[in-house]
């Protein structure tokens, strides 16, 4: 899947063109172009539980370099966020974290060009064509991250206050979310989701796409601050334009966490080098949005 949104049209694109990448050691030992699936065996317990759901995900063996469909509502809280402003539409991802908050990446919406009434939220889909069959609501407030910095992407994260409660469905559900900030770990394989581009200059799927990464040593062209963000992928694999504000996904405690939101490229473009907000270190701002 080539699946890291960058910027959205309407905001500075600063980051389109790839920039060098570090030196990967080369091996005589054939290098799988899959990396395994982080396993979580749950059993769901209603939408009520998080990270877990009746439709458990499935992942293909190591046989091609990018993404491929996920399998239909497998993770139910991946939502689609649509942005229309200036005569255009945008998409990013998000994820629930109870039924009336969603987390997506703070560049989705800035300040200065995005208001509440621009974004759609849907929920419970996999087609993007299909849509309007899911549950859709409008956001009520955005609540944005204090310190994001726009230039370095640290803080990349906003709250969407919906209008009204996701109604609890098989279909719909909550992500955990993880309390310990050494998480993700070095090495580890996280999933991660949207439906962003497939490829740099392609078009966005219709469908929702997963692919398995890993998450990479903190260099400088990648991480800036390595306490709020890591940085993760595999050979070309990794998230493209359209992808922002999306979950990555680790197992932990036998269930699914949402570990890191994709946030931005400062490493490459869609080229196996991406920079993701890391979650725990955002304790006390999401649970101030959702206790208020």
């Amino acid at each position: 899947m080539v699946v890291l949104s960058i910027i959205p049209m309407f905001l500075p694109t600063k980051n389109i063109n790839p920039t060098p990448k570090t030196t990967r050691t080369t091996s005589t030992t054939a290098i799988p172009t899959i990396l395994s699936a982080p396993v979580v065996n749950c059993t769901y317990g209603g939408p009520s539980t998080c990270g877990c759901s009746p439709i458990q995900p499935t992942f293909l063996a190591a046989k091609v370099i990018n993404g491929y469909t996920v399998t239909p509502n497998s993770w139910p809280w991946v939502v689609l966020v649509e942005i229309t402003a200036f005569g255009y539409t945008e998409i990013c991802g998000g994820f629930l974290i109870t039924y009336k908050h969603v987390i997506t990446a703070g560049h989705c919406v800035p300040a200065d060009s995005v208001t509440e009434d621009m974004i759609t939220v849907y929920a419970g889909i996999q087609k993007r064509s299909e849509k309007n069959s899911g549950q859709i609501r409008s956001v009520a407030v955005i609540k944005r991250q204090p310190q994001f910095n726009i230039t370095v992407y640290t803080n990349d994260i906003a709250i969407l206050v919906l209008n009204s409660t996701i109604a609890e469905t098989s279909t719909v559900g909550l992500c955990c979310l993880p309390v310990d900030t050494s998480l993700p770990t070095l090495d580890q394989h996280v999933v991660i989701v949207g439906w962003g581009r497939t490829t740099v200059n392609g078009s966005q799927p219709d469908e929702l796409q997963q692919a398995v990464v890993q998450v990479l040593p903190p260099i400088s062209s990648c991480v800036v601050s390595s306490a709020v963000q890591f940085c993760a992928g595999y050979m070309t694999t990794d998230t493209c334009r359209g992808d922002s504000g999306g979950p990555v996904m680790i197992s932990y405690n036998n269930s699914w966490t949402c570990a890191g939101s994709v946030s931005s490229s400062l490493g490459s473009y869609c080229n196996g080098l991406g920079t993701y907000t890391r979650i725990a270190s955002q304790q006390s701002f999401i649970q101030s949005v959702i206790s208020s």
